[in-house]
């Protein structure tokens, strides 16, 4: 590209993706062919190689003829004979299956922790007040939720009543009333779905659901992208429903309804301990088994994870990073990012 941001010569298949031949792309700049944000932010990676004379290296996600897809971007400078910098070139790999990937094992190790938060949130709590605002918190904080609310059937006059929430835009409750009453336009959505066909419902895409269409209008400004709704139960009756949203279209795929389905089961479980007034060893015991099973799938990654607290502290890591490290996990877990004395770590340690 020249200083400008024009194209001064491309090949055929960023031609392609762009929608043109490689002819007409040149003398072309990104506003000719990606979004205003996405042709700005193309354009500010531009200037800090340029600046900065050195080669960087961004992701870029664009809107392309092959949909939106995220690119590995290599930009450097080009020099001319004084060495002085007359323009850049860069070269663009295609990551976007390997950043899906990541997101998975990512989305799987969130709801992972919010599983286990959730058994010992069972087994610490004493009342279902407690142990229901436990379970919106934990699928907020550890299960990587835009916000989780837990609603009861009323009875008297057969809608949703909102006993729990945590995260964000918690108001959205108190705007829109979700009815069990089969006449009521409110009573087609995923609450009421889960609760009258007594099972989970799942709107992978919520503002183009019809599902959801009395909905729309109100969390279009949220950034919730797809919401779930698992039926609770206590002896065996429909109580209520666990309900989440997500930031992301398809954010329940199987693993993750797997687990969601799972955790629904054991807040079942825990009902019908309180209506028992049962001891809690059963629930210690699931405790136990999740923990196992987190474990397993933690360290059977291939790929080091770090899990650190708001302090920056390691709270876990699993048998990869203390492979990559050199470190015991006994070790790392008295340690943070900026104890480690690695430059690659560095570079790639969460924030």
């Amino acid at each position: 590209k020249s200083l400008e941001g024009r194209y001064l010569l491309i090949n055929r298949e960023p031609a392609r993706i762009l929608g043109k031949t490689a002819e007409q792309a040149q003398g072309q700049d990104d506003t000719a062919f990606f979004p205003p944000q996405q042709a700005e932010m193309i354009r500010a990676n531009d200037r800090r190689v340029i600046v900065g004379n050195k080669i960087n290296t961004y992701e870029e996600t664009l809107s392309t003829v092959d949909g939106e897809r995220t690119y590995q971007a290599t930009k450097g400078p080009m020099r001319d004979g004084d060495g002085h910098v007359i323009g850049l070139f860069g070269i663009s790999r295609d990551i976007t299956e390997r950043k899906q990937a990541e997101a998975k094992i990512h989305r799987l190790t969130q709801i992972y922790a919010a599983l286990s938060q959730c058994n010992q949130a069972i087994v610490r709590c004493s009342s279902e007040d407690e142990l229901f605002s436990q379970i919106c918190r934990n699928a907020v904080t550890f299960g990587g939720m835009k916000m989780a609310w837990i609603g009861l059937v009323d009875e008297a006059n057969q809608r949703v009543k909102p006993v729990a929430s945590f995260g964000d835009n918690q108001d959205y409750l108190a705007e829109i009333p979700i009815s069990l009453n089969a006449d009521d336009p409110f009573e087609l959505g995923p609450t009421s779905m889960a609760i009258r066909e007594n099972q989970p419902f799942w709107c992978q895409d919520f503002l183009n659901d019809v599902c959801a269409a009395a909905w729309h209008e109100s969390i279009k400004r949220f950034g919730w992208a797809a919401s779930a709704a698992l039926p609770l139960h206590r002896k065996g009756v429909v109580i209520g429903a666990f309900n989440l949203h997500a930031g992301e279209i398809n954010a329940f795929d199987e693993d993750v309804r797997n687990l969601l389905v799972e955790m629904a089961m054991d807040i079942d479980y825990a009902l019908n301990s309180f209506a028992q007034e049962a001891l809690r060893r059963q629930a210690e015991e699931a405790l136990l088994n999740s923990e196992m099973r987190f474990r397993q799938f933690f360290n059977s990654i291939a790929d080091p994870i770090f899990i650190t607290d708001m302090e920056g502290r390691f709270i876990n890591v699993n048998e990869s990073a203390c492979t990559r490290l050199g470190y015991s996990k006994e070790e790392l877990l008295q340690m943070g990012p900026a104890d480690i004395d690695t430059p690659e770590f560095q570079e790639k340690a969460p924030e």
